[in-house]
């Protein structure tokens, strides 16, 4: 491993900025590895669909496919380890570590390693490491330090996405269906998708649900590389190391030779030997305007001027972090100005009491009010609560609806009988009136259902609710009946369309078998 070779900047980074790296890198390096991926991906999700049609539990894929994720990781954690040190792998390589390439760390992560919460960032270790088994639990736990909890974050976050996207896909497939057969089946649609749905629409379902893994899970590995290249940097320092290796370069190629590397080594010995890993980027080096004198005896004169000419270098040199100016707005002291600091600092104590004491009692009252507002909401849900449930807003509808309003020409009492108003179809049906014909048929129908219901149907009932309703029904060709009728006041009412007389004329012979009761 070269770190002169990496193509990404070496600079200290927060959690999400190495996490933002990790999937900038799978973007840029997409091509190597996403044909590699959706082929062994996608020949693995269609084994596991076939074993499944086999046995008879389709749903099984899916879930098999999600604890298989592990031994897929590889392929882009084996791409993107390569690409990132300048050795992008050809395809044949690629395949060859899909077949042979981190069985044995992986195993593990499939068996009792398989909820690890922090597998993002420590599945890159345990494959790209080639530490004995004894020594991984140590090296998991120093990498745990920092970014634990963002890898816990897209353990968590992650698999919200790939819900999101089959969640997506499905809804998709269901935008295509047409409305009457989601109307037809009313509020049970899942039972009736299970019991309409053909093999190969079963087997197209739950082949829509690998897709979250394999268009998601890439990028939650690419996101944990980019953690664990982080973490190296900052255990490892090697923004450091390449700095000064970049400063040798520098040197030899300006004929210092020997003695540019002398002076490298002698602004090594010159640093702190414990430096935090996260504080040696923000730090700059306060060096005198003039060269320091070393003790007697470890360089002379010479050398002196070197060393500091090499440390301000270090201190200056962009790779290493630079040097910056930072200006901030701050209140003038007024009482320091005009006053001594005996007769100030009391004065100012009192100011920061008071300040703590104005805060204190802001946060009592924004407390008091939060929670003033969170009771409010909470009385208000146990006043209005029986309002919001199915059966007390269908009550409170028929007491508070409106009288019935008339249809050209008929009284409220003639709604209520249904011979009369299959009488009045055919009447209107006659006159040519279609639409007056569907309109009577259509009321009779409404009144059967009603009446055949332990609580009647309120006023202003939809075409999907007086279909939902005759499902209810205890005689099958009722609610047959009134789909189809429903079918055909919407064709005449909202299309247009004149049915012809033998559809009207088989309506109206099917009211007796459908009802019984009324005859034209």
């Amino acid at each position: 491993m070269r770190i002169d070779r990496l193509g990404i900047a070496l600079r200290a980074r927060t959690s999400w900025e190495a996490v933002d790296l990790g999937i900038a890198l799978a973007r840029h390096h997409a091509r190597v590895w996403v044909g590699p991926w959706l082929l062994c991906a996608g020949l693995l999700c269609a084994l596991l669909l076939g074993v499944g049609h086999l046995l008879g539990w389709l749903w099984l894929a899916p879930l098999m496919l999600w604890w298989l994720k592990p031994a897929l990781d590889r392929i882009p954690l084996f791409v993107l380890s390569r690409a990132v040190f300048g050795h992008e792998p050809t395809r044949a390589e690629v395949y060859r570590a899909a077949w042979r390439w981190g069985w044995g760390p992986t195993l593990p992560r499939l068996l009792w390693l398989r909820f690890d919460p922090f597998r993002a960032l420590s599945f890159p270790s345990d494959l790209l490491e080639g530490l004995p088994r004894a020594e991984r639990g140590q090296r998991r736990s120093l990498l745990r330090r920092d970014g634990a909890a963002q890898a816990a974050g897209l353990w968590l976050l992650l698999p919200w996405f790939e819900l999101v996207l089959v969640a997506s896909v499905w809804a998709l497939v269901g935008l295509m269906i047409p409305i009457e057969w989601w109307e037809a089946r009313g509020g049970d649609w899942m039972g009736a998708l299970g019991q309409d749905a053909t093999p190969w629409l079963d087997l197209v379902l739950n082949a829509v649900g690998c897709i979250g893994v394999l268009v998601i899970e890439p990028f939650f590995v690419a996101a944990g590389f980019g953690l664990y290249l982080s973490r190296r940097v900052h255990l490892e320092a090697w923004d450091l190391e390449l700095g000064f290796k970049r400063m040798a370069a520098r040197a030899v190629a300006a004929g210092r030779g020997a003695g540019g590397v002398l002076v490298l080594l002698l602004a090594v010995l010159a640093m702190p030997t414990a430096l935090d890993a996260k504080e040696k980027a923000a730090k700059s080096l306060d060096l005198p305007e003039r060269a320091t004198r070393l003790p007697e005896g470890f360089a002379d004169e010479v050398q002196t001027v070197r060393l500091d000419t090499a440390l301000r270098e270090a201190r200056d040199d962009a790779s290493l972090g630079g040097t910056k100016t930072v200006q901030r707005w701050r209140m003038k002291d007024m009482l320091s100005e005009h006053l001594d600091e005996a007769q100030a600092q009391p004065l100012i104590d009192w100011r920061e009491k008071l300040g703590e004491l104005v805060g204190r009692l802001a946060g009592m009252a924004a407390e008091l009010l939060l929670w003033a507002v969170a009771l409010l909401a909470l009385a208000y849900v146990l006043w209005r609560y029986r309002d919001w449930l199915p059966w007390r807003r269908e009550a409170a509808a028929e007491r508070h609806a409106p009288p019935p309003l008339r249809h050209r020409g008929l009284a409220p009492e003639d709604v209520a009988a249904a011979p009369e108003l299959l009488q009045r179809a055919r009447a209107a049906w006659a006159r040519g009136e279609a639409r007056e014909a569907f309109a009577c048929l259509y009321r009779a129908g409404l009144r059967e259902v009603s009446a055949r219901r332990s609580r009647p149907l309120p006023p202003g009932t939809t075409e999907g609710e007086l279909l939902r309703a005759a499902r209810t029904l205890a005689h099958a060709p009722a609610a047959e009946h009134v789909r189809r009728l429903v079918q055909a006041w919407r064709a005449v009412a909202y299309a247009g369309a004149r049915p012809d007389a033998a559809a009207f004329e088989a309506l109206i012979a099917a009211w007796p078998d459908a009802f019984g009761e009324a005859r034209a």
